[in-house]
């Protein structure tokens, strides 16, 4: 037996499918306001270019497979991820450790504060979208605590999107 739905039923279950995919608002990342680059290990980058936003950087990777199984794992790697950038002069005062689920992911995240041997001090949050075969890594930086956590939750739609997808052109 082959079960066939009309136009309209198709069209419904279509939207009811993306109302649970959290959309990445239409200015966030846009190549007008968003410098984006690719290093040699994979991880891309935005750059904010305007002032509404200067000083802003954020970036994500594909990792194959599970790379962080529990919350004790990533707080373990937080902890090493501070140690070593402590050697370099930066001194990260955790402020805040959570897991929530994104959908069907797993979703650890980090909000830091970041103190140089200057002096000058900019918000992090880094986190990690955990899905079963496929992680992404992602991080949010920015002089400003406001500016860096909406970038990181914008960030975290467009990785959500890319998980649940084969892609989107961004």
């Amino acid at each position: 037996m082959v079960l066939t739905f009309s136009p309209l039923l198709r069209a419904t279950f279509l939207a009811l499918a993306l109302s649970v995919v959290p959309a990445v608002p239409a200015s966030a990342f846009d190549k007008s306001a968003w410098e984006q680059f690719t290093r040699e290990t994979g991880t891309t980058f935005f750059r904010c270019r305007v002032p509404a936003c200067a000083g802003s950087l954020v970036s994500y990777r594909k990792q194959v497979g599970n790379v962080i199984r529990s919350s004790a794992e990533f707080v373990r790697f937080r902890k090493e991820r501070d140690a070593a950038i402590s050697v370099i002069g930066v001194k990260a005062t955790q402020i805040e450790i959570r897991t929530t689920k994104v959908g069907p992911y797993r979703h650890f995240q980090a909000t830091n504060r970041l103190v140089d041997a200057s002096g000058k001090a900019e918000f992090q949050v880094g986190g990690v979208l955990v899905g079963k075969s496929v992680s992404y890594s992602m991080g949010s930086t920015s002089p400003d605590r406001a500016a860096a956590e909406k970038n990181y939750r914008d960030l975290l739609a467009l990785v959500r999107r890319l998980m649940d997808g084969p892609g989107i052109d961004i």
